[in-house]
């Protein structure tokens, strides 16, 4: 079986400058009132918040919450027309889509990985940056691995997930530093 991967083409396109980066220092976002996976969306909803705080870490954005989708700027669904192996899709204009096929997972601390079971978090971490425009890279420690960094351990043991050194000089090239 082919290696779960994401669903941004590796031929990489040029980035759109309209939208990246995002010069609105507040981002809001929104989830589809229909989104459904097989886990509950106040996880789903933790596990975006929990990706956005990340990368919001290194760069002067926030980002908020809203009801309205259609008024959001980063809009986040779930379908199942995904091709083959890709389980997640995201673009620099603001979407986010999850396969609802996929078995999804907010791993704890220290859980064993659960096969053919995806890591919600490490694969949200990844396509919100390529929201805020980041492209595959093809090395070993980033986040925007095409086929998503596996944050278990080598006895399987699930590790906090962060965002890599290479991943937070990308984003802050495009960004800026966060001034605290």
């Amino acid at each position: 079986m082919a290696e779960p991967r994401c669903g941004v083409s590796d031929i990489q396109e040029i980035v759109d400058l309209n939208y990246i980066p995002w010069t609105n220092e507040n981002i809001s976002y929104a989830i589809e009132k229909t989104f459904s996976l097989d886990m509950p969306i106040s996880e789903v909803r933790q596990v975006i918040r929990e990706s956005l705080d990340l990368w919001s870490k290194y760069i002067p954005r926030n980002f908020i919450e809203i009801d309205n989708f259609d008024a959001a700027d980063i809009k986040i669904s779930s379908q199942n027309n995904f091709d083959k192996n890709e389980v997640a899709n995201a673009n620099s204009k603001g979407t986010l889509v999850f396969d609802k096929r996929q078995k999804w997972k907010r791993y704890k601390i220290g859980e064993t990985e659960i096969p053919n079971t995806l890591d919600i978090l490490a694969v949200t971490i990844h396509e919100i940056g390529h929201i805020l425009g980041l492209k595959h890279l093809n090395i070993q420690e980033t986040n925007m691995k095409p086929n998503f960094y596996h944050f278990f351990d080598l006895k399987n043991v699930y590790i906090q997930p962060f965002i890599f050194a290479a991943d937070i000089q990308s984003i802050q090239s495009i960004y800026g530093e966060k001034k605290n």
